[in-house]
């Protein structure tokens, strides 16, 4: 029978990911079945091979037992909220900024996705004192 069975210490992943914990032994060449469990399976979740899937924000400890020794290894696993990936905005203009002497005008374009239908636009200058805007017709 194994004397140990080892498995990382601490892992922090985000929400929605899953990782493989892997456990050795000692001796390595003892084969022994494992069972895994969760003490907190809201947060992360565990399958008889190791695998974890993070489900909410939070903290839960994951260990990985030898059945007929009972010797075990804690991991404990941090889930952190998964980033908000930025949004594309369906409207581009171009240029971004710009600087102009008083008195100059410039041309600013205004492009919709490919996926949005063609439709009015209609502009607005938050300062007018500053800039205003000319209708073109195309």
């Amino acid at each position: 029978m194994p004397d140990s069975i080892t498995i990382a210490n601490e892992i922090s992943l985000v929400e929605g990911a899953v990782h493989q914990i892997t456990a050795s032994f000692d001796p390595y060449d003892a084969l022994e079945d494992i069972e895994w469990n969760s003490d907190n399976p809201d947060v992360a979740s565990v399958y008889s091979a190791g695998l974890v899937t993070t489900l909410k924000p939070g903290t839960a400890v994951i260990t990985a037992t030898i059945k007929y020794s009972n010797k075990t290894g804690n991991c404990t696993i941090t889930v952190t909220e998964k980033p908000q990936e930025p949004q594309e905005s369906p409207l581009t203009l171009s240029p971004t900024a710009m600087a102009i002497d008083e008195g100059k005008r410039e041309k600013i374009t205004a492009s919709l996705s490919s996926d949005i239908p063609e439709q009015p636009l209609f502009w607005k200058s938050s300062d007018e004192n500053i800039a205003t805007w000319m209708k073109t017709v195309r």
